[in-house]
Parts: structure tokens; sequence; C-alpha cells
């Protein structure tokens, strides 16, 4: 039976328990999840770490509310130009953080990473209404980031295609749309 490998991305301080909750959800004999915090020190950047995590999974589910998380160094920033020499020329709207213009969050170039792997990227927005971690704090700056992330994919053909509103709600949509995305990998049943 083949593996299948998802990357979950997401702001831990506003869709942490949504993430943890998924990750067991959706670990059964043929499906790992992996997320940021598997990574072990082995003297690298944080994006370089990403990097190889997302290149050898087979999906992201990309988690986009309104935080930021951290944003990505000068040194991540170095990896991608280094390695990625056409990253801006596949994604121009990327220029501006390319160029060391303006800053993109490790969450934000992990759906960048999916796209230039050519992954299967899930994006999933809440609605006002969706519960955030106690942790989340509003900032009206990082909103407008995330907006503008969003934009961005949207302009380079990856859209926010699932709404939630609730922890259930969301791994029941992704439940479908994984089985559908990697449907390729798992075995097909008689009815």
């Amino acid at each position: 039976m083949p593996q299948v490998c998802l990357f979950i991305s997401c702001v831990s301080n506003e869709f942490g328990q949504y993430r943890d909750a998924m990750r067991k959800d959706f670990s059964r004999p043929n499906l790992t999840t992996k997320i940021q915090e598997d990574f072990i020190a082995y003297g690298v950047s944080a994006l370089q770490k990403l990097d190889e995590y997302i290149k050898h999974c087979d999906a992201v589910i990309h988690i986009c509310g309104d935080m930021t998380g951290s944003m990505a160094n000068a040194l991540s920033l170095e990896y991608i130009n280094h390695v990625y020499k056409d990253f801006g020329t596949r994604f121009p709207v990327l220029l501006p953080a390319l160029n060391g213009n303006e800053q993109l969050s490790y969450t934000q170039w992990e759906a960048w990473l999916a796209a230039y792997h050519k992954k299967t990227l899930l994006i999933a927005k809440p609605s006002a209404e969706a519960v955030r971690y106690s942790s989340y704090e509003f900032q009206a700056e990082q909103q407008k980031s995330q907006q503008l992330h969003l934009r961005r994919l949207t302009s380079c053909g990856h859209h926010n295609e699932i709404k939630f509103s609730s922890e259930d709600e969301l791994i029941k949509i992704l439940y479908r749309s994984i089985d559908q995305a990697c449907s390729s990998y798992f075995p097909s049943y008689p009815p």
C-alpha cells in the first residue's frame, strides 16, 4: 500500500489545536502527517528544513487565518534565492520578497514551497466566527499581510476553496478533499 504524507501548515498561536487534531485524525496505516514541530536540529535554516519536508510530501494543508506567524529571516531568503533561482520567474508576485523589499512568514513560505514543488495545495480559510487558539491576537497589519498572501496565491491559480467555522467542519471537509486529491495513492474498493 503506497504511503501518503501530508504537511499541515498553520500559525500555531491561531490554529495549533486544529492542526493537532488533524494530525491525529489523518494518521492511518497509509497516511502520515508532518508539522514544523517535527523538525530536528541539524544546523540549517528553518526554511531549508521546511523545504526538505514539503518537497517529500504529497500534499500541503495550508490554514490561512489572520496571523502571519514568525517572519523568515535573511538566511532563509538567501537559501531560497541560492537554491531556486527561478522562483521569481515562476512566481513574479513574490519578487518584492525575493528581492528583500518585504518579508514573508515561514507559514506563507510553506504554501509557496508547495506551489513551487507542484504539490497538492489545499488552502483553508476560517470564517469570522471560527474559534481560534487562546494565544490568538488580532493585529490589523498581520491580517493585511495574510489577505495579500491569499490574493497572490489566487493570482497563481491556488484558490482558498475550503471555508470552515469549526475544527470538526474543517476535518470533515479535509477528509473528502484529501481522499480526492490523493485518490491515485489510495486503493479503491468495490462497493
